[in-house]
This record gives C-alpha cells, sequence and structure tokens, in this order.
C-alpha cells in the first residue's frame, strides 16, 4: 500500500514538473486562474469545482510558457466536500450553515468540489472515482498555476463529503496534512502516512449515530499514537483533545467534538453545527507544515494501522455467485437487521455492523467465489446482542458506479437471510451457493 501511494503521489507531482521543464499540458495557454466555477477532465468525465482564491493574492509569475500563477504559495490549500445532494453552492453561500469561507477569510486557497450523480441522480461521492478524482484535482490545480502550500493540504466534508474526507486522510495520508469531518465516518481499516484529524458528532445525529461515529474516533486516537479513552478539553469549544499536549506541541492532535444541537426528528442533528466553521479553521490554522526529513507514509510515533484494528469476534464463511450482468464489484459490508426486517423490508439503517468493509477481490460477473470474513458485533442502534438470537443477516457487495453504505437499488448486489446466532465466537458457515441480486428499492422508485 505504501508503494501504491508513493506512485499517485509522483503521478499528481508530474503535471507540474513537466511544465516547468516547458511541456505544457495543453496546446492553448492557460489564463491566469480566477475565483469562480472551473471545470476540467477526470477519468474521462467533466468535473466541476468552484476556486475560491485569497483577494491578497500573491504577485503572479510565470510557472511555464503558458502558465501564469495565481493563489500563494504561503498559503494552505482547503479542500471542502459537500454532503449528498448537494453542490459547492452550499459553501459559496451557506446554504444548511455551512459557514466555511467567513472565518477563513484570505488565509487559504479554497477548493469547493462538485460530486457526480449517482444512479438515482442524486450528487453523491464514490469509493469506485472520486479517490482518482482527489489527485487529478491537485494535478489540475498544478497545472493551472495555483500555487499553494503543498504541506499544508487540509480536506474537510459534511455527512457523505465527511466520509470521503475521511478516507482522503487514510489513504492519503502522505499528502494530507490534516481532515476535519463533521456527522460522517470512517469505513476503512488501513491507511497510511499521518494526518492530524477534527471531528464534529452530534448526539442527536439520526443519519450517522454517534456510536459509529465513534468508531472512527476510536481509529484515528489509536493510529496517531493516543489512548482513544483519555482526552482533555481542547483549546477549541466543545471538543476533546486525544493528544493531551494540544496542537501546538503535537504534530498529529485528534480532536472530537461533541455537541448536542438540532433533534433526532427533524433530522437537524445532522447538520453542519454552529461552531463547526471556526472551529475547522481555528484547528487547521493551528498546525505546522507536514513534518520534513521522515518518510511521509509512515504512522504516527507509537500508532498505526495493527494498533487501530478491532480485534474480530468470529468469522463468517459463505460462497458467492455473482450476477451474470453487473458492474465491477469493489467491496462489501455485513450488517444485521432485526428478524422481522426480512418479511417487512424498509428503508431503515440496521442495527448492528458485522464488517464494514471487507475485500472482494478481483472478480467478474457470473463468477462463483467463497469468502471467509473477520466479524465484529458494533451494535449500531438498539440493546447489545443476545445470544441465542436470530437476525436479518445482509451481505452487501458495492459495484462501480454504486453508492455506501447504502446500496444503490438496481446496481448494487444484495442478499438477505435469517440467521440464529449461538454465541459471540463461534464461526459461521453458510450453507450453499448464495445468488446476489440487485439491490431493491425503498425511495423515489418508478411505478
Amino acid at each position: 500500500m505504501p508503494t501504491w501511494s508513493i506512485m499517485l503521489r509522483q503521478l499528481v507531482l508530474l503535471p507540474l514538473l513537466l511544465l516547468l521543464a516547458g511541456c505544457p499540458f495543453d496546446n492553448n495557454e492557460f489564463p491566469p486562474a480566477e475565483t469562480g466555477l472551473q471545470t476540467f477532465e477526470s477519468n474521462g468525465v467533466e468535473r466541476e469545482y468552484y476556486l475560491l482564491l485569497p483577494e491578497d493574492n500573491a504577485p503572479a509569475n510565470t510557472v511555464s510558457p503558458s502558465v501564469v500563477s495565481s493563489g500563494d504559495p504561503d498559503k494552505p490549500l482547503l479542500i471542502a466536500l459537500h454532503g449528498t445532494g448537494g453542490t459547492y453552492r452550499r459553501w459559496t453561500e451557506n446554504q444548511l450553515g455551512y459557514d466555511l469561507i467567513e472565518p477563513v477569510g484570505d488565509e487559504a486557497v479554497m477548493v469547493f468540489p462538485n460530486a457526480l450523480p449517482d444512479a438515482n441522480g442524486s450528487p453523491q461521492w464514490s469509493f469506485a472515482y472520486d479517490f482518482e478524482f482527489f489527485l487529478d484535482l491537485l494535478a489540475h490545480l498544478d497545472r493551472r498555476g495555483v500555487q499553494y502550500d503543498p504541506d499544508r493540504i487540509f480536506v474537510t466534508g459534511h455527512s457523505s463529503g465527511a466520509g470521503m474526507a475521511h478516507e482522503i486522510g487514510c489513504r492519503f495520508g502522505d499528502i494530507v496534512r490534516a481532515i476535519a469531518p463533521s456527522a460522517g465516518t470512517l469505513i476503512s481499516t488501513e491507511c497510511i502516512g499521518a494526518v492530524a484529524v477534527l471531528m464534529a458528532q452530534g448526539e442527536n445525529d439520526a443519519l450517522v449515530n454517534i456510536d459509529i461515529a465513534s468508531g472512527a474516533r476510536r481509529f484515528w486516537s489509536l493510529y496517531n499514537g493516543y489512548d482513544n479513552t483519555v482526552s482533555v478539553a481542547a483549546d477549541i469549544d466543545p471538543c476533546v483533545d486525544h493528544s493531551l499536549l494540544g496542537a501546538a506541541n503535537t504534530p498529529y492532535p485528534v480532536y472530537w467534538c461533541q455537541h448536542s444541537e438540532g433533534s433526532i426528528d427533524d433530522f437537524s442533528g445532522h447538520r453542519w453545527a454552529s461552531f463547526t466553521g471556526e472551529a475547522v479553521w481555528r484547528f487547521f490554522s493551528s498546525l505546522p507544515p507536514k513534518t520534513s526529513g521522515v518518510n511521509l507514509t509512515d504512522p504516527p510515533p507509537g500508532g498505526g494501522n495493527e494498533r487501530a484494528r478491532i480485534p474480530s469476534d468470529t468469522t463468517i464463511t459463505f460462497t458467492v455467485r455473482y450476477p451474470d450482468q453487473s458492474a465491477r464489484p469493489l467491496d462489501g459490508a455485513i450488517t444485521l437487521y432485526d428478524e422481522d426486517y426480512l418479511e417487512n423490508p424498509t428503508f431503515s439503517i440496521p442495527s448492528v455492523f458485522l464488517n464494514t468493509l471487507w475485500p472482494v477481490g478481483q472478480v467478474a460477473a457470473g463468477d462463483t467465489v467463497t469468502y471467509t470474513v473477520p466479524i465484529t458485533f458494533f451494535v449500531f442502534s438498539g440493546p447489545p446482542v443476545e445470544f441465542p438470537s436470530t437476525w436479518t443477516l445482509s451481505i452487501n457487495v458495492y459495484v462501480e458506479g454504486g453508492t455506501r453504505p447504502t446500496p444503490t437499488a438496481g446496481l448494487d448486489l444484495q442478499y438477505q437471510q435469517l440467521i440464529t446466532f449461538d454465541s459471540m465466537t463461534n464461526p459461521i458457515t453458510l450453507p450453499g451457493v448464495i445468488e446476489l441480486q440487485l439491490a431493491r428499492c425503498f425511495l423515489n422508485c418508478d411505478e
């Protein structure tokens, strides 16, 4: 994994190196980048982002024969990712309380990308292509001559944008300096490099339960070398600091900012909280540049993936057959619903997560594959799991172009059956061959 990340980092820097050598990517000269909506091509698809440059831009200089610089090489780059169904306008127009621009002011180069529509037509971040988009975006900014401090790249986001901010920090910890997700959680369990982390999370969040978000709190605290059960009041209210020493004394602190704003009933507890914009920028601006003279793929001292890994309770073994017609499978998740869910399915959140990310391997439509997957009984909502007890087991496989954690109807793959657990530790084997089906639709379905 580190080797892969280094290669990606080189790909990000390659366009700039070629420009400095006098080999522009386009035949037409680039005008200086200006504040406003921008487009470029990533993975064969036109993508959009809004660029907000500081008004006190550094003096322009010629980056290459075809590129004139903009931005400021002494200021950080801040990338902010909107939630599901949104656009960059949530940031630029302060929709739904996205109050980030005012506290940042002219102290950073800001970029607000747009997600692509999912199969239901709603803008949604995707594991299938948005990691490549992130790297392409950095390369495009370099190609356009947008200057910023490459040792201070910050990523924040809300809801699904928060989930993507978590994942970008995990996958590109050798590039990103810090992340600040709000109302989102981390799915991956294998990260590289080191990032500082601030997480804002509501107690009344009906969409991202605080218990599941706390899983990310645990992971980042341990991964960054701290004790996830020990914290002190941070210098930013209402946050606590797991690094104990504060952002001024440790390069990769982990802040947890729990609040009680909003309500569960109207989903307002899921919103970007009133303090978040100010807290995010105070946190980011307090951090020194990435530590020089170290291997950027290494985790913080005393931390790392092994320390953060949750021991599994047991394993589940099953054999699945992929449909003859399906998009490319990427990874899967295994969850539990109440026993009566199988006969009365509704659009709802699983009660228990057994494994949020298991690799499906190099498989194609029509393949039959046997998996043995480690599982942990992580209660998302409701009382602890009792033994013995019967549940609706849901096996989800996410495909290229689909969405997680809720599978995209008619695109992602799914299988459900009743299962009885006799104990927490006995290995489980499902008999026969499971025929994966296209995920069913619950919302906005065509009649």
